[in-house]
């Protein structure tokens, strides 16, 4: 990958996944006019968001969020999500940082990580932040859209920028961020794909989970279910509950804890031989090599 790929990479659809998305460490401005995404995506990075004006509504793990105004976001993009209903003076400001570059932070796993990858949101809850984090971010997505055409001096502000993300992080984690806890009015009741979502994210680390009782908790026949996940999300049911557990496997291999059999359990695979065989599919590695 040449030095340009280190800092942006546009939406690269996965050719197993078509919705999942990699975007390593990069950054994006949005102002309206726009049109909402009109299908969920995801993707294995951490994501802050910051909207300076405007309202919109962020939907995530089959709940939609009112975006508070000029606070800060920390969110985990593993689970499926979408913007949506933006306003038309709407403007949004995003980075994404590598998962595993995350993880590496010592940030409070039990507090922070591990609630983020379980698909909590975050959200700033002093005004006072509100200066700083958008001074921040507007410098952190020039620092990433517009790297010096010199390397070395390209890597010299690549790790500033880490390092400025891992300090704002590490004070977010320390006492400043609050659950958001407040969803959308009537967005419990938002369509069968949102109750599909929301059933992935609350239930794929069970074995038992299947297509039959994913469309009983969302009030469908399976064969519909299957059919309409399909067509807004891109793959199919059980095609996209595996991709949550291989996230999951990779997220605890990348911290290093653990052994790789009771990462298998813990992900949802029924047996090891299952979680090999279906982690080196979708990675193209075995879960010992990934670790390394």
């Amino acid at each position: 990958m040449g030095n340009s790929g280190l800092w942006y990479n546009p939406r690269m659809a996965n050719t197993r996944y078509p919705d999942f998305y990699i975007y390593d460490l990069s950054a994006s401005h949005t102002v309206a006019p726009f049109l909402p995404d009109p299908r969920f995506h995801h993707h294995n990075e951490l994501e802050l968001l910051f909207m300076p004006r405007g309202d919109a509504v962020h939907e995530h793990a089959g709940r939609g969020y009112p975006m508070p105004l000029r606070r800060l976001i920390v969110f985990w993009g593993g689970i499926a999500h979408r913007a949506s209903k933006r306003g038309p003076d709407n403007e949004t400001y995003a980075v994404h940082i590598p998962i595993q570059t995350f993880l590496h932070w010592g940030l409070p796993r039990e507090t922070f990580v591990f609630p983020l990858l379980r698909g909590e949101i975050f959200v700033e809850s002093d005004p006072a932040q509100s200066f700083l984090d958008e001074t921040a971010m507007r410098r952190w997505f020039g620092d990433i859209r517009n790297p010096p055409s010199d390397p070395a001096a390209a890597a010299a502000l690549r790790t500033a920028l880490l390092c400025e993300l891992q300090a704002r992080l590490i004070r977010f984690a320390a006492g400043t961020g609050v659950v958001c806890a407040n969803p959308a009015a009537g967005a419990d009741n938002a369509g069968s794909v949102v109750r599909m979502l929301r059933c992935i994210a609350q239930n794929y680390r069970d074995p038992a989970l299947d297509v039959t009782r994913i469309a009983r908790d969302a009030g469908i026949n399976p064969n519909y279910a299957n059919d309409t996940f399909r067509k807004t999300c891109g793959l199919s049911l059980m095609r996209y509950v595996t991709r949550q557990r291989v996230t999951h496997a990779k997220c605890l291999l990348a911290s290093g804890e653990g052994k790789v059999i009771d990462i298998a359990l813990d992900s949802g695979f029924g047996s090891p031989s299952r979680f090999y065989q279906v982690f080196r599919a979708a990675t193209g590695s075995s879960p010992r090599d990934y670790a390394k």
